[in-house]
C-alpha cells in the first residue's frame, strides 16, 4: 500500500501542476500548494524498492560532494544550511503570492520530494519548525490519498 501512495501522490501533484494549464489564476493558486504537498508527502513516505536505494544512494553521494569539497571543514554545516534555505523557500511558496510576489520556479515543488530527508538534518527549532510546516500539511494529503487504497 505504502508504494502506491507515494506513486500516486506524486503522480497527482505532477498531475496539479500539468493543469495548471488549463485554469483560472485564482485555482492555480490552489494547484500549486496542493501540488507542493502531495510531492512532500511522497517524499516523506519514502520511496521503496530499487528507485528508493538509487535516491539514497544520490542524496548520500551529494553530501558526500560537498563535505569532500568543502575539505570536512564546513560540510555538515554547509549542508544543512542549504537544506534550511531550500525549506524556507519551499515553505515560503505556500504562503500567499501578493506578500511577496515571488513566481516560485517549478524546481522548487520537486525539491519538497528530498525535503523531509534534507530536513531532518537541520538542528534545533528551525529544523523541528521546518519539519513540521513540511510534513504538517503534506500528511493530511497523503493520508487522504492512502485512504484510496486501503
Amino acid at each position: 500500500m505504502t508504494t502506491m501512495t507515494w506513486i500516486s501522490a506524486l503522480l497527482l501533484g505532477v498531475a496539479a501542476m500539468f493543469l495548471m494549464k488549463f485554469t483560472p489564476n485564482w485555482l492555480d493558486a490552489i494547484l500549486i500548494r496542493v501540488s507542493a504537498l502531495l510531492v512532500a508527502g511522497a517524499g516523506a513516505l519514502g520511496v521503496t524498492g530499487w528507485l528508493g536505494d538509487a535516491f539514497t544512494w544520490l542524496l548520500s553521494s551529494f553530501a558526500d560532494l560537498v563535505n569532500y569539497l568543502s575539505k570536512g571543514a564546513v560540510g555538515t554545516p554547509l549542508m544543512w544550511l542549504l537544506s534550511a534555505f531550500v525549506g524556507a523557500l519551499w515553505v515560503g511558496a505556500l504562503l500567499p503570492e501578493r506578500l511577496f510576489r515571488y513566481d516560485y520556479p517549478d524546481w522548487l515543488i520537486f525539491a519538497g520530494f528530498p525535503l523531509p530527508s534534507l530536513l531532518a538534518s537541520v538542528p534545533g527549532k528551525a529544523g523541528d519548525g521546518l519539519q513540521t510546516v513540511v510534513l504538517g500539511g503534506s500528511h493530511e494529503l497523503v493520508k487522504f490519498v492512502g485512504g484510496w487504497f486501503s
